[in-house]
């Protein structure tokens, strides 16, 4: 199924392109696959678009009704078999949450029979990618091409558990090209502040802790805010938790950026404090446009980007008061913070698109 150039043709299954890490790296995936000169189509089960992406976008979300029930359900499966069928494509690369069982085997058995499956697995919560049963789990996946995952430490917790052995480690990209414009854009900021983001969805990423730590600090003494980036369902608790712990006029909740960049720039530093991670996009974001970062270690991630001391501080696993400390030190060294900043960009060279796509390829040719 070799394209015109002779590149491939290859497929990329997301929820939705919008708000999250995952569904940004899909994107970014779709412009490094389409820069290696393959043919990239994008497969969107919902009709949440936002993020730009390369290649040709189909919407399911286009035929999903109001009641979303069984038949729709079916309907919307038949289409995505008939595209499948018809484009032909030589991988497609499936970013879903995968927990139904019945629903995976049937997509195995009737969809996925003559196309290479990589399996993407896109946090250090399995229960997000594999169905509770372990036995036919494996015997499900171990049939992919590939299951992909961003860390080491996902890899050794699949291998322990599922005994898989088509695992591949390959994080996510980012284009620095892309990040040098967009950090240089105006944000119409007249005060300092440390900065915060991540999806609001559920409690994961921790807001309500981190806005007590914050509170505790000297920070909103001193006039200096905290700005969280992000939505979700949670975002008004999250206000009235800051109405709770007295900060409410110094936490400021912007919701989603479509450039997050230029908010890194003008920072103090960037803070993370999440519940477990798979690779976040928000540390690599904020270490590529060169700011300093402080993180609460975490199973998978953090420690994966961040050396403590040199390019970030981090943390031990959920202690907000280390976290607390940390930020009024950091607040205080100005020095840190400018050695810290100084030494970010390079230290996540290796995750440029450009060497993310010898990866990818490598697994094509395997």
């Amino acid at each position: 199924h070799k394209v015109n150039n002779g590149g491939l043709k290859v497929c990329i299954l997301v929820e939705k392109l919008s708000g999250g890490g995952a569904e940004r790296s899909a994107a970014i995936l779709s412009y490094m696959f389409a820069g290696m000169g393959h043919e990239v189509h994008m497969v969107s089960i919902t009709d949440d678009i936002e993020y730009e992406h390369a290649g040709t976008l189909f919407n399911l979300g286009k035929f999903k009704n109001k009641m979303n029930g069984p038949l729709n359900k079916l309907k919307r499966l038949y289409i995505y078999q008939n595209y499948l069928k018809k484009q032909h494509f030589d991988y497609v690369l499936d970013f879903r949450f995968r927990q139904k069982l019945i629903k995976e085997k049937i997509l195995a058995r009737f969809l996925y029979t003559n196309v290479n499956v990589v399996y993407m697995v896109r946090s250090s919560n399995l229960a997000y990618y594999f169905p509770k049963k372990k036995k036919q789990s494996q015997r499900l996946f171990e049939k992919a091409h590939a299951v992909a995952v961003q860390t080491e430490a996902i890899k050794t917790k699949i291998e322990e558990k599922y005994k898989l052995k088509n695992i591949v480690v390959i994080p996510n990209a980012l284009d620095f090209d892309e990040v040098n414009q967009l950090k240089n854009q105006v944000l119409d900021v007249d005060f300092k502040y440390i900065l915060a983001a991540g999806g609001m969805q559920n409690d994961t990423k921790q807001f309500d802790k981190l806005i007590e730590a914050y509170s505790r600090t000297s920070l909103p003494q001193k006039g200096i805010k905290l700005i969280i980036l992000g939505r979700g369902q949670l975002m008004e608790s999250y206000k009235a938790h800051a109405v709770f712990c007295g900060v409410d006029e110094h936490v400021i909740f912007e919701g989603f950026a479509m450039n997050p960049f230029k908010y890194y720039t003008n920072c103090l530093y960037f803070v993370h404090c999440s519940k477990f991670e798979g690779f976040p996009m928000v540390i690599l974001e904020a270490l590529a446009t060169g700011t300093a970062v402080i993180a609460l270690d975490c199973p998978t991630g953090p420690a994966e980007m961040i050396a403590d001391g040199e390019n970030g501080i981090l943390l031990p696993q959920n202690d907000f008061d280390a976290l607390q400390h940390a930020m009024d030190t950091l607040v205080q060294d100005e020095a840190q913070r400018k050695t810290l900043a100084i030494r970010a960009t390079d230290s996540v060279k290796k995750y440029s698109i450009e060497k993310v796509a010898q990866q990818w390829q490598e697994l094509f040719e395997r």
